[in-house]
């Protein structure tokens, strides 16, 4: 044999080691699971939110050794791949979250991707990821519009160039949050409410479900604003807000985009409005960035914070996270390790050990058991789960006050 044909048939043969699915001898396949999430702090003295989930997946594959066997038999070794989709304060960046989700469309090993967290991330990384048939779970993305019509012009269906649905999330959504919240709120004796918003799909939609169902519901709206999310003043802002004198603020938005400083401000302006915001104010960060100024900061949370958990599962959770890292886990850190769980329940099921497998697999899981309950996902890809629980900054922390009622929509 010659020369040329001997190096053209190792090319070949490198080529097919590296486009396959990793299938090894011994029946072992790798396959490879992507995470995206803003890993970085809004504070450089607490954990950020995306690694506090992050930490959650983690856990749910060291459980399981990294390892799964397949429907057919196949030991599936599992390696994670995990991205940054934010920058230096935890803002998620669209460039950043599309190039993640892009990398996993072209490696030919990637079966699933966890993430994102932010709302607006996923609508930037769910296309990209459903023409490539990649199951993808989100942790905290709680736009209904991701799953849902009735929201936004054209959502879900422009999320899903291919008509198949590839998308899940292990949390409610904001749909059952926003509505509670102004139940609450109104419990509280509260009447008039100014909405502020980041101006973001996630902070703007929360903020909309909550002031629609407010005024349902007997409250009036004297106002509305949405903030410039980089800016460092609000003064201007918070001059029309002290102009109506109103009995609440509710802010639509994260902890990176604004948050601490808009209460800072607002409190030295001396406005002495209740605020209330949502879940993705229940974080650490929060309180070591605004001060005093967080005390009494009402937020509603998607299903229960992890020192409340009492399932078995979320109770192990919950000691071995503290356990590893020496710290209470971050809000959404058991959503992480229950989507975590869910993809290799998923892998488990799986007839082939590939994308159309592993989506095909998780469609046939019959129950998951979680750490907030056990749940199914519905054909929208949402969970079958759906509580909303009060908290309030006391001492220094998000305390836990109750869980809400959920109003039937």
């Amino acid at each position: 044999m010659g020369k040329s044909v001997s190096r053209w048939m190792l090319v070949v043969a490198v080529l097919a080691a590296l486009l396959l699915p990793a299938c090894q001898s011994g029946g072992q396949s790798i396959v490879r699971v992507y995470v995206s999430l803003p890993l970085q702090s809004p504070s450089p003295n607490t954990t950020g939110m995306g690694k506090s989930i992050q930490r959650g997946i983690e856990r749910a594959f060291e459980e399981v050794g990294h390892q799964v066997k397949s429907m057919d038999g196949r030991s599936v070794q599992i390696l994670l791949a995990v991205k940054d989709d934010g920058n230096a304060v935890g803002q998620w960046e669209r460039e950043k979250e599309e190039k993640n989700a892009r990398e996993a469309a072209a490696d030919p090993q990637a079966v699933a991707y966890l993430g994102p967290y932010n709302s607006g991330a996923a609508m930037v990384s769910i296309p990209i990821l459903n023409r490539a048939g990649v199951l993808q779970i989100s942790p905290s993305a709680t736009w209904p519009g991701l799953t849902k019509p009735g929201f936004a012009q054209g959502e879900p269906g422009i999320f899903y160039p291919t008509g198949k649905r590839t998308f899940f999330r292990v949390v409610p959504t904001d749909e059952k949050q926003g509505p509670a919240a102004a139940l609450w709120a109104r419990s509280l004796g509260l009447r008039t409410f100014y909405i502020l918003d980041d101006g973001e799909a996630y902070g703007v939609g929360v903020a909309s479900l909550f002031s629609n169902y407010a005024q349902q519901i007997g409250m009036f709206q004297v106002g509305r604003q949405t903030i410039d999310k980089t800016a460092t003043d609000y003064r201007t802002v918070l001059e029309a807000v002290k102009e109506f004198d109103p009995d609440l603020i509710y802010f639509g938005g994260t902890v990176a985009n604004g948050a601490p400083r808009l209460l800072q401000q607002l409190r030295e302006m001396g406005i002495e409005a209740a605020v209330m915001g949502a879940d993705a104010l229940v974080d650490q960060s929060l309180i070591e960035m605004a001060g005093a100024a967080a005390d009494g900061v009402y937020a509603t949370f998607i299903g229960v914070p992890p020192d409340r958990l009492t399932t078995d599962e979320g109770k192990k959770f919950y000691a071995d996270y503290k356990a590893l890292h020496g710290e209470e886990p971050g809000a959404f850190s058991q959503y992480g390790y229950d989507a975590g769980r869910a993809i290799i329940a998923a892998i488990g099921q799986a007839r082939t050990v590939d994308r159309e497998g592993v989506l095909a697999g998780l469609q046939t899981v019959s129950s998951l058991k979680g750490t907030t309950g056990t749940y199914v996902f519905d054909r929208a890809g949402d969970t079958s789960l759906g509580s909303v629980s009060a908290m309030v900054v006391e001492n220094g922390a998000f305390k836990f006050v109750e869980r809400l009622n959920v109003p039937q929509q």
